[in-house]
């Protein structure tokens, strides 16, 4: 027998973080360079996920569409209409909060939009329970309603990722609008109120749901380390 015994023979190779291993065909791959290391997916972030923007949205749409479809409203039905829609809106808020803050750290965003959730909640409660009886309250109320949403839309615009970010700051500037345009309305009257109200809420809400689905969550292949 020739050889130092206790030298490893020639097919065996020291393993190290460096070491190669013989394969078929008498090739040799390195352990962490050459081979395919599984991609996983990395969603795009953002401080109000796009489901939430397009459940505002359709909310929205549904209340402008039942709006429009009664232009002749007496105050008691349409104070009824925007309680519910209040109510809606709020809900969805407070929900998507408590779904982002089991899951990670609540951003100042989230927590407007859950003050504000609540602020529209007592609204509707308002509005459900007959006590918003004349048509300027409801203006107010619908006024600071895209007055407040269009400040969240912004914050949350500025503060997101890139990905459908103009699409939502858009839609905050809509709101915005809207609501300086509810407060300078000159006619108060019913039958001005209720057309407007029902424009209005179409408009921000085609705007809303486009942003959602510019929002969505893209997926792009990410190599783990």
């Amino acid at each position: 027998m020739s050889g130092n015994p206790g030298s490893p023979g020639p097919d065996v190779v020291e393993e190290g973080p460096g070491s190669r291993r013989p394969g078929p065909a008498g090739r040799s791959t390195t352990g962490s360079s050459s081979q395919a290391r599984p991609s996983r997916k990395a969603p795009r972030p953002g401080v109000e996920t796009w489901a939430h923007l397009a459940a505002l949205g359709g909310w929205t749409l549904v209340f402008g569409v039942l709006v429009l479809a009664w232009p002749r409203l007496p105050v008691v039905e349409f104070q009824t209409l925007v309680g519910g829609w209040f109510f809606a809106v709020g809900t969805t808020r407070l929900a998507t909060t408590m779904l982002v803050a089991g899951r990670a750290r609540l951003s100042g965003e989230t927590v407007y939009s859950a003050l504000l959730g609540v602020l529209l909640v007592v609204s509707s409660a308002l509005c459900l329970r007959g006590l918003v009886t004349t048509v300027v309250l409801l203006v107010v109320l619908v006024a600071l309603h895209w007055l407040l949403s269009g400040f969240g839309e912004l914050m949350a615009a500025l503060a997101g990722p890139p990905g459908g970010r103009g699409w939502q700051f858009v839609a905050g500037l809509v709101a915005v609008g809207e609501g300086l345009a509810f407060l300078l309305l000159p006619d108060l009257s019913l039958s001005t109120v209720v057309p407007m109200t029902a424009v209005s809420s179409l408009g921000a809400a085609g705007v809303q749901v486009v942003a959602a689905f510019a929002m969505r969550p893209v997926s792009a292949p990410v190599s783990a380390r």
